[in-house]
């Protein structure tokens, strides 16, 4: 027999059940409508086209222009330290001549102090060393930029000879006391080179940012439309081995501040462009300046709801993009040409 005092407190407990769940329920809500907002808010993107490249888990793309609208595409997975090289025509939509280069042993021979797959530790070793790529640059000189997330680091590499000539370390550690804002997965997830040889990287998440990162007895310049590391420019690598702390930050819109930052690229203007895969879209951004913390965006697009796990794009003339997504499966579509109505 249930009492009367049981009897009295269930009216109770239900109410508290009913409140918590109304809680969740709102939350949900909220969180599932922001993210929606920034997407249906802004310029919807379309799929014009969609192309397979022979790589797996792409996470960073580059392009340099060539001739006769041809680019040559330069990506990379987030899994093995493999670069693909091909050529992209935005006339024809043609992908081709394609070519998949393994940085494994040059990275490895540069790095370990092991090379036996047989030794538990140094296979685990090689493994970390040679994957979680998330972004490529490349100058006029020949030279690779590979950013490495976890331990925080650019690797260069040589494209011809596949020699790496050196490593540039990111002290995350001066940005911050808080541990939580350096965790894995949460770093450097997109680069643009600098001409004064700083580097801007975009933080993903745990108070995602845009970082200036430089030499520790430079002074902070800010990024300007001029600030880019052009196609026939070479970034100035002064040592094999440097270590670059923030020298300034800017952290997203208030208005956009749940959203994630997959990636960072510029247009042949020399204006910047941040892709969120969290948030699903692409915004332009203002010129960087010293006298502000904060980004401004000019203009946003929506991806387009069946592309998920985007991961890596560049801005191609007109307001056109190439995107990518993280995909595991092989030969499945992984790239795509979007376009907006609003040019």
């Amino acid at each position: 027999m249930v009492s009367a005092a049981a009897l009295r407190r269930r009216p109770i407990r239900i109410i508290m059940m009913a409140g918590y769940f109304s809680v969740i329920l709102y939350l949900t809500s909220f969180v599932s409508g922001t993210f929606e907002n920034y997407a249906s808010g802004a310029n919807e993107l379309q799929i014009d086209q969609t192309f397979y490249l022979p790589l797996r888990e792409i996470s960073g793309l580059d392009a340099r222009p060539l001739k006769n609208d041809t680019f040559e595409l330069l990506a990379v997975g987030d899994r093995y330290a493999q670069v693909l090289f091909t050529h992209f025509n935005l006339t024809s939509r043609l992908v081709e001549n394609s070519e998949v280069i393994d940085y494994t042993d040059s990275i490895v021979d540069y790095f370990a102090i092991c090379h036996s797959d047989r030794i538990p530790d140094c296979h685990k070793l090689k493994k970390s060393m040679t994957s979680q790529w998330e972004a490529i640059k490349s100058d006029a000189s020949g030279r690779i930029y590979l950013l490495h997330e976890q331990f925080a680091s650019i690797v260069v590499i040589r494209r011809d000879s596949t020699e790496v000539e050196g490593v540039i370390n990111l002290e995350h550690f001066e940005l911050t006391r808080n541990r939580r804002d350096l965790k894995e997965n949460a770093l450097g997830e997109g680069m643009v080179l600098l001409k004064n040889g700083h580097i801007m990287v975009a933080k993903e998440r745990e108070k995602a940012a845009m970082i200036e990162f430089g030499p520790a007895d430079d002074p902070a310049e800010g990024y300007q439309i001029s600030s880019l590391i052009r196609s026939k420019d070479t970034f100035p690598l002064n040592t094999s081995h440097t270590s670059y702390v923030p020298l300034h930050y800017w952290k997203l819109p208030a208005d956009f501040r749940p959203c994630d930052l997959s990636e960072v690229s510029a247009d042949s203007e020399g204006n910047l462009y941040i892709l969120s895969q969290k948030c699903r879209m692409i915004a332009q951004i203002g010129e960087l300046s010293l006298d502000q913390n904060k980004m401004t965006f000019v203009n946003t697009w929506g991806l387009p709801k069946n592309i998920s796990g985007a991961e890596a794009f560049v801005v191609l003339p007109g307001h056109r993009f190439l995107v990518a997504q993280d995909r595991k499966s092989e030969h499945a579509p992984n790239l795509h040409l979007l376009s907006s109505d609003s040019k």
